[in-house]
């Protein structure tokens, strides 16, 4: 389960340049505090979620397990792709809905992900070049990895960890459940609306034509005009 302080990724992306920047109140803010305390909040939801949700798993279906022995074959080293299997066979078998597989060296997640149902999917510090997104998924950490845009996102996303990669762009429209973006360190050129959920969003260290001051300002206009 991704509970605990940030990862490594994150806690650099959190803080690029000491920069703050502006919420969606109009305060200045630490990202790094705000950060930490994202993520307590995550650990918290991620608790009492499975608190109230007691595994119930099944036996994978043969197509599964064809599927994921073809792409454990298909691997090039120094991907780590069975170990991969591994963890989303038990994820299955024992009913979770945290699927952690960080640092195995993945270029690709199987196909099999886009039919999980999931509250977190943690990917970091791969070499993921795009995302396969889960059917339902709350929070995302997909930081560290090669993904030059984000994919349109289920509607129950509410928190997205992406710093660290080349991306570009993020797909919309965005869920009307997301409150928290972490994307420093990209290179963004532009996002879609943002719905009013939305009270952070941060991209500092961003190498591309959007400005965090742009992403403010919508945040600051999204909010007075779900208030209006």
């Amino acid at each position: 389960m991704a509970v605990g302080p940030p990862s490594s990724a994150e806690g650099s992306g959190a803080v690029a340049g000491g920069r703050t920047h502006v919420t969606a109140s109009g305060e200045s803010a630490d990202p790094s505090s705000e950060m930490l305390e994202a993520t307590m909040t995550a650990a918290a939801s991620f608790e009492a979620f499975d608190a109230c949700n007691p595994p119930g798993g099944r036996a994978l279906t043969a197509q599964e397990k064809q599927a994921l022995d073809q792409y454990v074959e298909e691997g090039r080293w120094p991907e780590r792709r069975a170990e991969a299997v591994d963890r989303i066979s038990s994820l299955i078998r024992e009913g979770r809905t945290s699927l952690v597989m960080t640092d195995l060296r993945l270029t690709r997640l199987p196909d099999l992900v886009t039919t999980l149902r999931l509250n977190t999917l943690d990917v970091s510090g791969n070499q993921l070049h795009e995302l396969a997104v889960p059917a339902k998924c709350s929070f995302f950490y997909v930081s560290g990895n090669k993904l030059s845009s984000m994919p349109v996102l289920p509607e129950d996303t509410r928190m997205v960890f992406a710093s660290d990669n080349p991306i570009r762009e993020f797909r919309g429209p965005l869920p009307s459940t997301l409150h928290h973006v972490q994307a420093a360190n990209n290179a963004l050129d532009t996002i879609p609306p943002l719905p009013p959920s939305v009270t952070y969003f941060n991209i500092a260290g961003n190498t591309g034509r959007l400005a965090q001051a742009d992403v403010d300002a919508r945040m600051r206009g999204t909010r007075g005009a779900a208030v209006a």
